[in-house]
């Protein structure tokens, strides 16, 4: 063979071997490219309530700087947006982290999606990896109504009819200025009390804007009146908030005020007790006629010694007799 021809075959050879090798390269490039899923596929939380996915990307070659660089959620309002953030757990795990962004109001009620992309950096963001979708759900927080009436302590004849919020949405709130707070709903109060006939006889209608810090109403009922009493209590929210919540209205309290000293009693009188004969216009102890009797007895005792006593002394002395 002339060295022309086995020149020819070594750069032929060369050839084969060095396109083999750039495939295998590239290859070898897209094989390495990690795999990322969220940890919980789908995730459900009430309003006002805190959210966040996490997700694993494997495996993350060690030469390779993947980080979270994107993330999205879907259909947001607008205005909203998320947050992201990842760090290397070993030379092939990568966790990356998606959630609300600080000072965002919470997602009002409905089913979101929301991904996170890496990008390897060190080939200049342009590999990219984006997570499959996963679903968050928000649903409207219940929200329950305490109602109570009763005397008020420093004046029971008096009484205080008083509603308030109860919830998990409740206990977890601090203050509508709190930016990542819920807002509460904005609505009308109305407290009503009937008596037994079912004659209302106090009512309170009051207003409340949403976000307001004050979670119930009070109304204070001056000079209750002897009898029985029912106390109904109602919210009917309004505005955007309406949907953020599922109000529970509360059972109707009974109440029943003390009787105050110095007030008639609505009790039917005891009758009067009969008198000692028809014909006694005044009556007397039953002592006072024997205790009378006993002093007659000795005032006529006292006289008969005294007119003895009187005789014997007049009476003339007979001659004396001699010895």
């Amino acid at each position: 063979m002339s060295r022309r021809v086995r020149l020819r075959l070594a750069v032929g050879l060369t050839a084969v071997l060095m396109g083999g090798g750039a495939a295998g390269a590239a290859h070898a490039s897209q094989a390495d490219d990690p795999t990322i899923t969220f940890d919980t596929a789908s995730q459900t939380v009430q309003y006002g309530q805190y959210w966040y996915f996490q997700a694993t990307a494997q495996p993350a070659p060690g030469p390779d700087f993947w980080q979270a660089v994107e993330a999205a959620i879907t259909p947001a309002p607008s205005g909203y947006a998320v947050e992201f953030s990842s760090y290397k757990v070993d030379e092939q795990t990568v966790a990356a982290y998606v959630s609300p962004q600080p000072g965002a109001r919470p997602l009002p009620p409905g089913t979101y999606t929301t991904t996170v992309t890496l990008g390897d950096q060190s080939g200049g963001g342009v590999r990219r990896i984006t997570t499959p979708p996963a679903s968050l759900t928000i649903e409207p927080a219940p929200l329950g109504v305490d109602l109570r009436i009763g005397p008020d302590p420093s004046n029971p004849a008096n009484a205080i009819v008083s509603a308030r919020f109860t919830g998990e949405f409740v206990d977890n709130y601090f203050s509508s200025t709190d930016p990542t707070a819920g807002l509460t709903p904005a609505g009308a109060w109305k407290l009503s009390v009937s008596d037994a006939d079912g004659q209302v006889v106090h009512e309170l209608s009051q207003n409340r804007e949403a976000g307001d810090d004050v979670l119930g109403v009070s109304s204070y009922w001056s000079d209750v009146p002897p009898g029985s009493y029912t106390a109904t209590a109602t919210f009917t929210p309004s505005g955007a908030s309406a949907q953020n919540f599922v109000i529970t209205q509360p059972a109707p309290a009974t109440f029943a005020p003390a009787p105050q000293p110095g007030t008639t009693s609505t009790a039917a009188p005891a009758p009067p007790a009969p008198p000692a004969s028809e014909d006694a216009g005044l009556t007397l102890p039953g002592w006072i006629p024997i205790l009378a009797g006993v002093l007659t007895a000795g005032l006529l005792a006292l006289m008969i010694v005294q007119i003895v006593r009187l005789r014997r002394a007049v009476l003339p002395r007979g001659p004396e007799v001699a010895a």
